[in-house]
């Protein structure tokens, strides 16, 4: 059966040809090349806001906690040496919409865990059940990882605590004294029963870092983030990995020692970490901010006292240093 030429050409003209399927995939492919970035920093630039809120709430929360008692919360309490000690994180807990958590674990009247099986929270099983939830408010949305962390800080019950990105300044050292409230070497903020107001923040509440942030693995390297609700016992002189950062290694410094970044500054923001100032505003700091630790080099223990390295020379030493004289503008 043959159709009339007009109807044969009209047919021929239907469909794409091979080469114009090609062209259309291609543009489709470049379009999608091109949004996605876009997209992914939409949604980083989302998950950084939601990072900002968290420790905003936890500036304030330091800020009532000091209107209340008339300091910032200690970096540490103990009731005996050899318990784990109370984290500065769990005693804002209250300020934090948290106080019927915090009375259920009886955060200052009791160990959290200790080893002589006495009366602690990892002994109870009434508490545990509270101790094994993630608090969100303590995790940074870019932080990938597991809610609670994989090390488990009772070996007998197995029992894990939250994870916490959100980590407080100990020092602008790199090593500290080994000594309790000696604080001519822990130049910071949070360490062991520290007992500081914001009148002793003498460089100025919006140039000294309270709070900064500590991933559990940046670039497939682990830097082991802390927990919100204690330091270790054995970690009591200068908080290790559990919460408080000092500068044993730069800002995502993952090329530094498994020792040195657990006590490191880093977060999976490209390029930097949020930290929250002693006047609750929240600033980015840069991975490349000036910081020379040549004058701090780490050294054995000599006697009660680690070799704790030269004077704040650099910007981030000294917006980590609360009394040091040198103010610094913008950075």
């Amino acid at each position: 059966m043959k159709f009339p030429k007009r109807f044969r050409n009209n047919l021929s003209q239907q469909g794409f040809t091979l080469v114009e399927l090609l062209v259309v995939i291609a543009i489709i492919g470049v379009l999608i090349a091109l949004l996605l970035p876009a997209v992914q920093q939409a949604r980083e630039a989302a998950r950084r806001m939601s990072c900002t809120n968290n420790q905003k709430q936890i500036g304030l929360a330091i800020h009532n906690y000091h209107d209340t008692y008339g300091n910032i919360p200690p970096g540490a309490i103990y009731l005996d040496w050899t318990d784990n000690h109370w984290a500065w994180s769990a005693m804002l807990l209250p300020f934090l919409e948290q106080g019927n958590l915090a009375d259920k674990l009886q955060v200052g009247d009791r160990a959290f865990w200790n080893g002589s099986g006495t009366d602690s929270v990892m002994t109870d099983p009434a508490s545990i059940e509270f101790v094994n939830q993630p608090i969100g408010l303590f995790q940074c949305p870019s932080a990938t990882g597991p809610e609670l962390s994989p090390y488990a800080e009772n070996t007998t019950s197995g029992v894990n605590a939250p994870v916490s990105n959100y980590v407080g300044n100990c020092t602008s050292r790199i090593v500290r004294d080994r000594g309790e409230r000696n604080g001519a070497y822990e130049d910071g903020i949070f360490f062991c029963s520290s007992d500081l107001a914001f009148r002793d923040v003498t460089d100025g509440l919006s140039n000294t870092i309270f709070i900064g942030e500590r991933c559990m693995d940046l670039g497939g390297v682990h830097f082991r983030a802390a927990n919100p609700f204690f330091t270790s016992a054995s970690h009591r002189y200068w908080g290790g990995y559990r919460s408080w950062f000092s500068l044993r290694a730069p800002i995502n410094g993952v090329f530094s020692s498994d020792s040195d970044r657990r006590e490191s500054l880093a977060s999976q923001h490209p390029g930097g970490v949020q930290v929250t100032m002693g006047d609750g505003s929240v600033r980015f700091i840069s991975e490349t901010i000036d910081l020379d630790r040549t004058s701090a080099p780490a050294a054995p223990f000599t006697g009660s006292t680690n070799v704790y390295g030269g004077p704040a020379d650099s910007t981030l030493e000294q917006l980590l240093s609360r009394a040091d004289g040198q103010v610094i503008g913008e950075f």
